[in-house]
C-alpha cells in the first residue's frame, strides 16, 4: 500500500489530475479491507474472553480501538458480559445451598471459623465481578444489570445471613466447658499403647484457633475464649516442656541396659515416681509446673550420672 502511493509520479496538487481521485479511492478501499482484517483478526483472538472475569477489562480495551477500528457487535458483548456474571451469580447461590451445611473448610482453619471464610470467599469473588459491571459507564445503565444486581443483593444477604448464624453459634457456645478441661492432669498414661502423653485437651486447641481466626478476621470472640487465646503461648511453652522432658527421661532410662536392668530397678521406680504430681496434682492451671519440671530434670540428670558411672 506505501508502495502505491510513493510510486507516483504526478503533482498531487494539480486539480485537474483525474488519476488522483482514482489512486485515492483504491486507497480508501484497500485502508477500510485492511481496517476490517484487523477487526476480524481482533474478534477471532479474542472471542471467548467475554465469558470469563478478564471481559470488563478488555471492554475498555475494545472501546478505545472501536474508534479507530470498526469493531463489531459491541452491544452484543455487553449482553455476553452481563451474562456471564449471572451465571456467576447462580452457580454461587447453587454452591452455597449445597454446601453450606458441610462446606470445604479451608486448610488449617477450624470449623466455624472456616464456614465463615468459606462463606466469605464466595462473596468476595462475586462482589467484585458484579461491582465491575454496574459500576461500567457502558453497563450500569443497562436493564440486564439492573437485574443482576437484584440477584447479587439476594445472595449476598444470604452469605452474610449465614455468617451471623455461625457467629452466634460461636458467641453463644459453653465456653465454661474450657474450666473443667484445665483441670486435667498435665500428664496421662495410653491405656491403649502404654505410652505417657501430655494431656492437653483438644477442645482448649479447638477454642484457641476458632478465637485466632475470628479476630484475624475482625470479629468478636467470647470474653473467657479471649482469656485462652492471650494464653495461648504460656500452654505452648508447657506442652513443649513437657515433651522434652518426657523425651528426655525415655532417652535416660533406655540407656540402662536389659541386663542390668534389675540392678537399677530402685533408682528406676524414684525417677518414675518423680512424674507422680503430674498424673495426681498438678493441671493446666497450677503455678507449679516449673518447680515440677526443674525437679525431673534434676532427677533424671542424676540418673544417667548413675547410669553411665
Amino acid at each position: 500500500m506505501k508502495a502505491a502511493i510513493t510510486s507516483k509520479t504526478y503533482d498531487y496538487l494539480d486539480q485537474r489530475n483525474a488519476e488522483f481521485d482514482s489512486d485515492f479511492d483504491e486507497f480508501i478501499k484497500n485502508t477500510t479491507a485492511l481496517k476490517e482484517s484487523i477487526a476480524q483478526t481482533i474478534e477471532d483472538n479474542y472471542k471467548g474472553i467475554w465469558e470469563t472475569t478478564h471481559g470488563v477489562k478488555f471492554l475498555n480495551r475494545f472501546a478505545k480501538v472501536s474508534k479507530k477500528i470498526p469493531l463489531k457487535q459491541m452491544s452484543d458483548k455487553y449482553l455476553r458480559i452481563i451474562k456471564y456474571c449471572d451465571k456467576e451469580v447462580d452457580k454461587v447461590l447453587k454452591v452455597f445451598k449445597k454446601q453450606k451445611q458441610n462446606p470445604p473448610v479451608p486448610r488449617n482453619f477450624p470449623p466455624l471459623a472456616g464456614r465463615i471464610s468459606w462463606s466469605r470467599a464466595l462473596l468476595n469473588n462475586l462482589k467484585e465481578e458484579v461491582e465491575s459491571v454496574s459500576t461500567h459507564p457502558l453497563l450500569k445503565s443497562l436493564p440486564e444489570t439492573a437485574e443482576l444486581k437484584k440477584k447479587f443483593t439476594y445472595v449476598s444477604i444470604s452469605l452474610n445471613d449465614y455468617e451471623n448464624q455461625i457467629l452466634q453459634i460461636w458467641m453463644n457456645h459453653n465456653v465454661w466447658s474450657a474450666e473443667k478441661s484445665l483441670r486435667k492432669k498435665l500428664l496421662i498414661l495410653d491405656e491403649k499403647s502404654d505410652e505417657i502423653k501430655i494431656n492437653f485437651d483438644f477442645k482448649i486447641k479447638l477454642m484457641i484457633r476458632e478465637a485466632e481466626c475470628m479476630r484475624q478476621m475482625d470479629l468478636p470472640s467470647p470474653a473467657m475464649t479471649l482469656i485462652l487465646l492471650s494464653k495461648s503461648e504460656h500452654f505452648s511453652k508447657i506442652q513443649n516442656l513437657l515433651k522434652d522432658l518426657l523425651r528426655e527421661f525415655l532417652a535416660t532410662v533406655k540407656k540402662v541396659k536389659l541386663e542390668v536392668r534389675p540392678l537399677f530397678l530402685p533408682q528406676l521406680v524414684r525417677l518414675s515416681a518423680m512424674l507422680s504430681p503430674a498424673f495426681t496434682t498438678l493441671d493446666w492451671t497450677n503455678p507449679g509446673w516449673k518447680e515440677f519440671v526443674n525437679k525431673v530434670y534434676d532427677a533424671i540428670k542424676d540418673f544417667d550420672i548413675l547410669v553411665t558411672r
